[in-house]
């Protein structure tokens, strides 16, 4: 079976890659297309003179014709092109074509097969030298096809935003709006879908680039309604880097004490989290303010950093059995209180969390925030435990949890456990204890025997006690994602973001796990979103370049790796990152300082196997069959494949590629993704989509990398 490739180019391709000789030929491609376009796949040998030698005597045409026909027969096979009457056919059980498969898929309503059969416009690139009428009738195709393509789209769009799916939803529209960045109905269709998704300041963004562009292109006046809706967003900016119903929360400062107290971080902590529930809020994650305890940083240049319009300050004192909080709610912009009130109570878990309801439902009306009932009563909920003693233990279990060390991660397996033993039905603790033993699995503390079976009996607790708690759908999505199972996985992380539209860590983790299910650009829209809640976070930011990466975007990913590493230097994925990005802008050399004596613990051998093709295309040979031993040592099959391709040895490559059992998060991403440049025609190669499709089984994906029904 031959394959005809016409979206996005013009090829043929068999199973051992793209063909060359004559079904190469500009006029043999021009006329597989005609046929694969015709109805019923046949054309009269008049039309197809007509349009691929319209300025030929007929007789010269039509010798052409037969000559073609002929060349094209002896290189695909003789029933390739059948004769029928006086014209010919393409035989469909010999040779098929995207565009067929692409109006298949659209007649069966099969939107996203469509979306992802068009690899571009019809016959990109192609031209026929001296027939216009081949050129008009392409172009008429070209326009059929890429307004079915805009269609499926907008299918996709709106059944997302049917089913509440709004991260889904922006994706479809942005693609919608890549395809025409002019049209306004798009335009402010993928506003709203932001807006939906919580994430307003990028609708600004959109607006404000549709307007500009209009103008500078057309210099014409855009869309009154595009304008209208711009305004909208831009009347609710307030601060240097976002609008008021952008926040950031600081860190409670601990009166009377030398350090911050458990109390305090635990109001803190449920303050952000609370507020995150509310979907009109964009509430900064505790990760990035963590970085201004302490400072004096004036208000409005946290706020820039941020890219926040609103600003709560908190301090916390403990005096014998009471607790008092005083707080200020600050408009970032003018450096002027909204709001401040002191809240003094005998100190129980009653009250605490009473204190937190009231806090967050205030601070929510300050801002005009709109609340749904839902909403409403999962920020004002009660009480999760009614034990001080669990509460106290589950805090610090956080506290030990975020510093992702082992040891941090022992103490906080510790205090989840005796926060339970306190509080048998406090899901909080069972969900934290969950996320410190998956973590423990996640960066090679501790193995799946040791973690899994312990994790899975918390997270299931968690939920049993709270269904709609999101943290505990995160925590699950996660332990999904451990076990390579991607589609449960972002199921779970897109309930969680549901339920919690701030939860930066869900964003992000959805993010890391569409990459590692092929999926760059749905991995790209979380990433934006988890590093407008969590700007200052390493692990993010890192994400972040890692998604610029895999959506062909180098330039982008060098300068966010650059930031991570300067947030955070000693973070290892950063140098990762800004190697492979140096290697897809051709800097070999760049990228090889990065690698050398790079250790990077979830990509295994990975900086050894760049370090091993850069010097495989170079020509350091001894140095890459040096470093080869050395995968080989380690016991890096896939790092083996991907030396002999790169040294061009195609049949030991497949053969080691064949016998990775496990695909580990490096290769898989590879296999993706990266070092395209390096392989050349490899990648084309039939024997590689049959590895691909395996990689994607392993995830839990249909061969095709669609998710399974």
């Amino acid at each position: 079976m031959f394959e005809l490739k016409l979206l996005g180019g013009a090829t043929v391709h068999d199973k051992a890659g793209t063909l060359s000789g004559p079904a190469s030929h500009r006029h043999s491609l021009a006329l597989l297309s005609l046929l694969s376009c015709a109805p019923d796949l046949t054309l009269s040998r008049g039309k197809l003179t007509g349009f691929l030698w319209p300025g030929s005597a007929e007789r010269v045409a039509r010798n052409r014709l037969n000559t073609g026909v002929h060349r094209l027969r002896k290189a695909l096979g003789g029933d390739v092109l059948l004769s029928v009457g006086g014209g010919l056919r393409l035989n469909a059980r010999r040779i098929r074509s995207d565009v067929g498969q692409f109006r298949v898929a659209l007649e069966a309503g099969e939107s996203e097969a469509a979306v992802a059969l068009y690899a571009g416009p019809f016959l990109d690139g192609f031209w026929l030298r001296d027939s216009p009428e081949f050129e008009q009738w392409a172009e008429r195709e070209r326009d059929r096809l890429r307004r079915g393509y805009r269609e499926a789209l907008e299918a996709l769009a709106m059944g997302a935003e049917e089913r509440k799916e709004a991260m889904l939803a922006v994706r479809w529209w942005r693609e919608r709006a890549r395809e025409d960045p002019h049209d306004a109905r798009v335009t402010i269709r993928l506003m709203n879908a932001l807006a939906a998704a919580g994430n307003r300041a990028e609708a600004l963004r959109v607006g404000q680039e549709h307007l500009e562009a209009f103008e500078a292109e057309f210099e014409a006046e855009p869309s009154a309604r595009v304008r209208a809706l711009t305004r909208e967003f831009q009347g609710e900016a307030s601060g240097p880097g976002g609008d008021r119903l952008s926040i950031a929360v600081l860190p409670f400062e601990s009166l009377g004490v030398d350090q911050p107290s458990t109390l305090a971080e635990g109001l803190h902590h449920d303050l952000l989290t609370r507020l995150s529930s509310v979907t009109a809020l964009s509430v900064t994650s505790r990760t990035s303010v963590l970085r201004y305890r302490g400072t004096s940083v004036p208000l409005p240049e946290i706020a820039g950093a941020l890219g926040v319009g609103t600003i709560v300050e908190g301090a916390v004192q403990q005096v014998g059995d009471r607790v008092r909080l005083n707080i200020q709610v600050i408009d970032a912009r003018s450096d002027g209180h909204r709001w401040a009130d002191t809240f003094d109570r005998e100190l129980t878990t009653e009250n605490l969390f009473e204190i937190q309801s009231e806090l967050a439902e205030t601070i929510a009306q300050r801002l005009r925030a709109e609340l749904t009932p839902h909403e409403r009563a999962r920020m004002t909920r009660g009480a999760p435990t009614g034990s001080l003693e669990a509460y106290r233990h589950q805090q610090e279990g956080r506290l030990r949890l975020d510093k992702r060390t082992d040891d941090g991660m022992r103490r906080a397996v510790r205090h989840f456990r005796r926060a339970i033993a306190e509080d048998p039905d406090y899901a909080l603790a069972w969900v934290g204890l969950a996320d410190a033993l998956t973590l423990r699995y996640e960066y090679g503390y501790a193995g799946a025997d040791e973690t899994f079976p312990e994790a899975t009996s918390a997270v299931e607790r968690a939920l049993a006690l709270d269904p709609e708690l999101a943290a505990a759908h995160a925590s699950r999505a996660l332990m999904h994602e451990a076990r390579h199972e991607g589609p449960p996985a972002i199921h779970g992380y897109a309930r969680a973001v549901e339920l919690e539209p701030s939860h930066a860590d869900a964003h992000n983790w959805m993010s890391w796990t569409y990459q590692l299910l092929g999926r760059g650009e749905a991995a790209l829209e979380c990433s934006l979103r988890a590093v407008q809640l969590n700007p200052l976070a390493p692990e993010v930011v890192g994400n972040l370049a890692a998604t610029r990466l895999v959506t062909g975007d180098p330039e982008t990913a060098l300068r966010e790796a650059r930031r991570a590493h300067r947030l955070q230097p000693d973070e290892t994925s950063a140098a990762f990152y800004e190697a492979h990005a140096q290697l897809a802008l051709g800097e070999p050399d760049e990228a090889r300082k990065l690698l050398e004596g790079l250790l990077v613990p979830w990509a295994g051998s990975g900086p050894l196997l760049a370090l091993a093709m850069i010097h495989a295309t170079s020509d350091s040979k001894p140095e890459a069959r040096s470093l080869f031993g050395r995968l080989a040592e380690a016991g890096d099959t896939f790092g083996v494949g991907m030396v002999h391709a790169t040294l061009g040895e195609r049949e030991r490559a497949f053969a080691a590629l064949e016998r990775v059992e496990r695909w580990a998060y490096w290769p898989t991403l590879a296999m993706h993704f990266h070092y395209r440049d390096m392989l050349g025609d490899f990648c084309e190669d039939a024997r590689f989509r049959a590895v691909l499709e395996r990689v994607r089984r392993h995830w839990g994906l249909n061969p095709d990398g669609s998710f399974p029904a």
